[in-house]
This record gives structure tokens, C-alpha cells and sequence, in this order.
């Protein structure tokens, strides 16, 4: 990976990859947990898509884009249920 074009591009994905899942674990409101849950389903992306000229990595790329916003429209969906919940133990106002 030494002589690669792109090796500045992987160190700065990787570096923004941990910046959003720090921002997921530190998150302590559902909005900053929604941009980190998102950066990090970018950063995947990203990430494996690295080598975007072998149709294998592209591919694999896109499928962790998608799954990871199917996960997020799941999650949330069920959050919304949950608000009673979240409101009778104080964390929603």
C-alpha cells in the first residue's frame, strides 16, 4: 500500500471513520448519534469501496451503503415507539 495512489485518500477515510464512531459512542443526544450513526454507514461505504475500479469493491461498497440505511430506517422507525418509554424515564422532554 507504501507506492499507492491512493494513500493519503484510505488514511483519510479511515481517520474521518473513527471520528464518526467516536461521534457515535460519545453521542449524548439522538441527533449527534444520527450524524455519527450515518458518517459511519459513509465511512463504510467509503471504505470498502476504496478499490472502486474492481467491480467486486464498488459492489460491496454500495451493499454496505444500503444496509446500513436499511438499519438506520428500522432503528429509528422503533425509536419512535419508544418515546413513551423515553419520556416516563427522562431522557425525552
Amino acid at each position: 500500500m507504501h507506492d499507492d495512489p491512493g494513500y493519503t485518500r484510505y488514511f483519510t477515510y479511515l481517520n474521518l471513520f473513527v471520528f464518526m464512531m467516536l461521534n457515535l459512542i460519545l453521542a449524548n443526544n439522538f441527533l449527534l448519534m444520527f450524524v455519527g450513526w450515518e458518517g459511519v454507514g459513509l465511512c463504510s461505504y467509503l471504505l470498502i469501496g476504496f478499490w472502486y475500479e474492481k467491480d467486486s469493491a464498488s459492489n460491496a461498497g454500495k451493499k454496505a451503503f444500503v444496509s446500513t440505511g436499511w438499519v438506520t430506517l428500522v432503528s429509528f422507525s422503533e425509536c419512535s415507539s419508544f418515546s413513551p418509554v423515553l419520556e416516563n424515564m427522562g431522557y425525552i422532554h
